[in-house]
């Protein structure tokens, strides 16, 4: 079981930094109005599909994590203006 703690949460951001977190729940994608994820210097191996759902995602920063692959659902974030990962990954996003 993941458990982020509330007090990571600023403004619309949810900042969790050097944590050793694994992974990250699934019910994230339920946090509709959220702008900012910062997920820097964890162990995630990977991310639940439900981010898809985070249409006001704007950055996504998750540098210095053990990621193997990423979900296809990242694609549906084509608004987003800033994704930092590892250099292993290249991005391509459609702005729609």
């Amino acid at each position: 079981m993941t458990v982020i703690d509330a007090g990571a949460c600023v403004g619309q951001g949810l900042f969790i930094h050097g944590n050793m977190l694994k992974a990250l729940p699934d019910a994230l994608g339920s946090l509709s109005a959220l702008n900012t994820l910062s997920a820097v210097g964890n162990h995630l191996e990977g991310l639940p599909s439900s981010i898809g759902d985070l249409l006001e995602l704007r950055q996504l920063e998750l540098a210095g994590n053990r990621l193997q692959s990423l979900p296809e659902s990242l694609g549906s974030l084509g608004a987003s203006d800033h994704i930092k990962t590892s250099k292993k990954f290249v991005f391509n996003l459609r702005r729609q």
